[in-house]
């Protein structure tokens, strides 16, 4: 592993989760972890498919005021992938993602449904292909989510929930690939910039989607604490003229700290 490469995992894990922020919502602070198999797809280095293990960690605080439900998470993102010929990428979260929904129950039963504000960026790294350079995809993002929620019995029920964009701005670098990486005067802040010079807009069905679901169990916890568990399925992808294809398959554990 390069110095770089270290330096900013490092950096990330001290300073700091992804799909979390999409669970099913709750009152008060929680605690995510989130693991499983991920698939990731750059076509500026080689558009190989590039599988492996996806971890998330993050944290959510949710509140309800005058009939609307609010939630604000932070998570960190972690991906170690192999593409065919064995070599080692990894994809990591440059800084935290950052979502806020607001939902509020319908008339139809058990129905919830809103909208989100959310900000993600991932910067990727081939080191046996193409070390030297920048890749990245960072987007914010405005769109709509629901969620379905069923009462099995007093203390457990089952929740659906799903999420999609709108509009948003996009990040990605050029096809000429002119950010190198080892440039010895870099600093991690001008990597910040870079990454986060958003100069494309999208609309949905454009150059950028994404769709977030899953299946969920909630359990009370001696009607105290809430302890979440299911199946988290992410997929976005990005339509321009160097496209990204991101697809995670995880299990997700969201656990109550406060009331």
């Amino acid at each position: 592993m390069n110095k770089y490469l270290l330096s900013t995992l490092l950096f990330f894990i001290l300073k700091s989760g992804f799909s979390q922020y999409y669970m099913p919502p709750g009152n008060g602070l929680f605690l995510t972890l989130s693991g499983g198999h991920s698939q990731y797809k750059e076509s500026l280095i080689n558009n190989l498919r590039n599988d492996g293990l996806g971890t998330s960690l993050g944290l959510s605080y949710g509140f309800q005021k005058n009939s609307l439900y609010h939630d604000i998470a932070l998570s960190f993102n972690l991906g170690i992938l192999k593409n065919r010929y064995q070599m080692v990428n990894y994809y990591i979260n440059v800084l935290p993602s950052f979502s806020y929904r607001l939902m509020k129950e319908l008339k139809i039963n058990q129905l919830h449904a809103g909208c989100f504000v959310n900000y993600s960026s991932l910067q990727y790294v081939n080191e046996n292909y193409d070390a030297q350079h920048n890749y990245w995809i960072s987007h914010c993002d405005l769109g709509f989510t629901y969620l379905f929620k069923h009462q099995i019995n007093p203390k457990l029920s089952l929740s659906i929930p799903i999420s999609f964009p709108l509009i948003g701005v996009l990040s990605r670098p050029q096809a000429n690939r002119q950010f190198v990486l080892n440039d010895p005067d870099l600093k991690i802040w001008d990597v910040i910039k870079r990454i986060n010079n958003f100069n494309r807009f999208y609309i949905v069905g454009s150059d950028f989607f994404f769709i977030r679901t899953g299946m969920f169990l909630n359990f009370k916890l001696n009607n105290i604490r809430t302890f979440i568990i299911g199946y988290d399925f992410d997929f976005e992808q990005s339509r321009t003229s160097a496209k990204t294809q991101l697809v995670k398959n995880i299990i997700s554990v969201k656990y109550q700290l406060t009331k």
